[in-house]
């Protein structure tokens, strides 16, 4: 009698190899003893593997998933057997052993990447078929891995890597009713296998290995993020090394279309669904690489190496963190920003202590993390957000200034000159904090963050002739860049501030001022007389002739905010202009 859904020949044909497969290997475990006696047990069991492997590549999807199933038994009952045979007998075949172990792996990558590519482009199985069999294939590789662990290479990693981005790739349709936030099994299994291959890198057993886990972390945070989805064709975009690639799974999501296809619909509905998959996809990656990055360091090759692995790091953040608040998932940047501060931490350091000669090494990394940092901290995407949404947003911003505070402006001899020039003028930048921008509908505002702008004042009113202890770890010529930097981006910081504080006064003269417009006057004016007493204090090599002319040169604006009618503002420029008497006779220096 035949089932009703095995109704044509090719269905009974199918049927007939499912059958064919369990039962050979159920029969091959079960007589697995008695095998081992004859001696051709070792070429039987690469036969059968053969025949496991060529079923497995089957374009039937039941015949596939029985190959798959025939696969992880004869690995299952191959180690268990292993664990109890004789140390006679485990000495005699380890050779063999070692070569169809070897045998199984190739046979396991092949595998994978035709079954990959047939998945992704078919049309005859079923969302929940394909997602079962990718899941079976990848969860294989936890019972085969045990087995070839003591010779698992660089090689190796990459062509795991190369397999298990496959995997991750292949577009899903649902989820089976798992929960919206959770990653899919595929992606569960793909990282299952990183964790061991991590396990064995961080045994320190072969420096190589951890590099190659690193490209692969940052293939899979790219990828994730960044992945290019033809759905009309339900084609893939290639497995490339390079980093620099659109960011389509953290871009805006895209209207969908009015048209009447179905057909167009429903690719659309799979293309959002896996791109919220693999945004989540993407962020446990990134996760995974900090964690990693933290381990790793110690075993990674001191000096260049390092420096790489530092830099590409960081590079992989660029886009999240530069779209923001466009991202595809809110939590995307989120994940990104507070990695990116965890490796950081240890990162800086780690390139500040390098060798004079490999320096140069280290200058991509200053370059790439100027360029991160300029991008993340002025966004040009917006959000109208709550007030207590915008304050820790806002707490991200602080929390990276205080890392340049701590980690890089007192270091400027062992950081790139060029970077400590951007972040002065990222400070500079940041201090201003009376500009508004407005939202769409001009209801409210955006991008005002009065915290941030008052720490990168003081970050620069810190690190400009303010201090009066040594600076430590580092000589006195190396805190002069820093503080010459700092001193003339503040001077110039006060005259924007004085400028636009008199025009206003001018243009509104019996309208009050804005609370945040007077707190930001007066600080400033306190600020001017705080500068010009520490200049007065510090020795002649530090403060040069250009300097003494722009704080000179602030003097006629202090005169003119004394017609304000705030008693906050007149306070402040009388005790602005008091540190100007010394400056109205000769001081150190002949006047202008």
């Amino acid at each position: 009698m035949i089932h009703h859904s095995r109704n044509t020949a090719q269905k009974q044909w199918a049927e007939t190899k499912v059958l064919t497969i369990s039962g050979v290997v159920r029969v091959f475990n079960t007589k697995r003893k008695l095998l081992k006696t004859m001696d051709d047990y070792s070429k039987a069991w690469l036969l059968l593997l053969e025949y496991v492997e060529k079923m497995a590549l089957s374009d039937t999807t039941e015949v596939s998933l029985a190959a798959l199933k025939a696969m992880q038994e004869m690995i299952m009952s191959s180690s268990s057997d292993d664990h109890t045979s004789s140390p006679k007998a485990s000495f005699t075949s380890t050779t063999l052993k070692d070569i169809n172990w070897n045998l199984c792996w190739k046979a396991w990558l092949n595998i994978g990447t035709q079954k990959t590519k047939f998945v992704a482009n078919a049309d005859t199985a079923t969302p929940s078929q394909a997602n079962l069999l990718l899941t079976g294939y990848v969860k294989i590789f936890s019972s085969l891995f045990p087995r070839i662990r003591t010779q698992f290479r660089r090689a190796d990693m990459e062509s795991l890597g190369e397999v298990l981005l496959l995997c991750i790739q292949v577009p899903i349709e649902h989820d089976s009713g798992a929960s919206a936030e959770s990653l899919t099994p595929v992606h569960v299994a793909a990282m299952d296998c990183l964790q061991l291959a991590e396990e064995v890198a961080l045994e320190g057993g072969n420096p190589t290995l951890a590099p190659a886990i690193f490209e692969f972390l940052f293939q899979v945070h790219t990828q994730a993020l960044s992945l290019i989805l033809h759905v009309c064709g339900i084609t893939m975009c290639s497995l490339s090394l390079s980093l620099q690639v659109i960011s389509l799974a953290f871009s805006p999501k895209q209207q969908q279309s009015h048209g009447h296809d179905q057909q167009q619909q429903r690719q659309q509905l799979t293309s959002g669904r896996f791109r919220e998959k693999l945004s989540l996809l993407g962020e446990v990656a990134a996760e995974r690489l900090g964690d990693f990055f933290l381990a790793a360091y110690p075993l990674l090759q001191q000096g260049p190496k390092r420096v790489h692995i530092l830099a590409t790091t960081v590079k992989v953040f660029r886009s999240p963190l530069r779209l923001k608040y466009r991202c595809f998932r809110d939590s995307n940047w989120r994940t990104s920003v507070n990695v990116l501060l965890k490796v950081l931490r240890t990162g800086i350091p780690l390139a500040r202590s390098l060798e004079e000669e490999v320096k140069v090494t280290a200058e991509p990394f200053w370059e790439e993390l100027a360029q991160v940092l300029e991008h993340f901290l002025f966004s040009e995407s917006a959000l109208e957000q709550r007030q207590e949404e915008r304050m820790a947003d806002e707490a991200v911003d602080c929390h990276i200034i205080e890392l340049l505070r701590e980690e890089v402006l007192p270091f400027p001899n062992a950081v790139a000159p060029s970077f400590i020039r951007k972040v002065v003028i990222l400070l500079n930048r940041g201090s201003i904090h009376s500009s508004i921008q407005l939202s769409e509908d001009c209801s409210g505002s955006v991008g005002l963050r009065e915290d941030f702008a008052k720490l990168c004042f003081e970050t620069l009113l810190d690190f400009s002739l303010v201090r009066d202890e040594p600076c430590f770890e580092m000589e006195q010529s190396e805190c002069s860049l820093t503080n010459r930097l700092a001193i003339t981006s503040l001077l110039q910081r006060f005259q924007e501030v004085l400028v636009d504080a008199i025009d206003g006064e001018k243009l509104n003269r019996n309208i009050p001022l804005r609370r945040q417009k007077t707190s930001e006057i007066a600080f400033v004016l306190r600020a001017i007389a705080t500068v010009v007493a520490s200049m007065k204090k510090a020795s002649n090599p530090q403060v040069d002739d250009q300097t003494w002319r722009q704080a000179i040169a602030l003097y006629p604006y202090l005169v003119q905010c004394t017609e304000t009618n705030s008693p906050q503002i007149s306070a402040s420029v009388k005790e602005a202009l008091l540190q100007y008497h010394d400056l109205l006779k000769p001081y150190g220096y002949p006047l202008p």
